[in-house]
């Protein structure tokens, strides 16, 4: 498994947020919307024209370390291991060709922000999958793909 903020590349798969709960795949057919306890939603990227990636975001790089630690020994101190907890308060949103929105809430790997160099990266990767049908082979291997928007 690797990550590049927001985008997780695990089992042969991308994903945007965290793949063990509320997040959404990238294929080469579409963007597959997967809630826990919910049947999976496909939108072809024939019918998407647009989808962009909000959450919130910090010039430090290593927020989600930072965070951690410090969320950490919060609860040890205080014996609350739910501080701070959030289910999610990312969002993708999606208008399809026929004018309709799609909104799809996120879990975010960790509390806190995410350093803006990967969320430019991912907003910039669904800007390129959704406008250039080519450039979807790339989903064919996430390591690399990751790799490549790291540099």
């Amino acid at each position: 498994m690797t990550r590049f903020g927001p985008l997780e590349a695990r089992d042969g798969r991308v994903a945007i947020g965290d793949a063990g709960a509320h997040h959404v795949r990238l294929t080469e057919a579409g963007i597959v919307v997967r809630r826990h306890g919910e049947e999976a939603r496909h939108l072809g990227w024939d019918v998407i024209e647009s989808a962009t990636f909000d959450v919130r975001t910090t010039k430090f790089r290593w927020p989600g370390t930072v965070t951690t630690v410090l969320m950490g020994a919060l609860g040890l101190i205080f014996h609350d291991w739910g501080i701070g907890e959030q289910d999610y308060d990312a969002t993708l949103d999606v208008r399809l060709s026929d004018g309709d929105d799609v909104h799809i809430d996120i879990t975010r790997h960790h509390v806190g922000r995410y350093w803006v160099k990967p969320v430019r990266a991912t907003q910039a990767l669904l800007h390129r999958l959704s406008d250039d049908p080519e450039s979807r082979m790339l989903l064919r291997e996430p390591e690399r793909l990751l790799q490549m928007l790291r540099m």
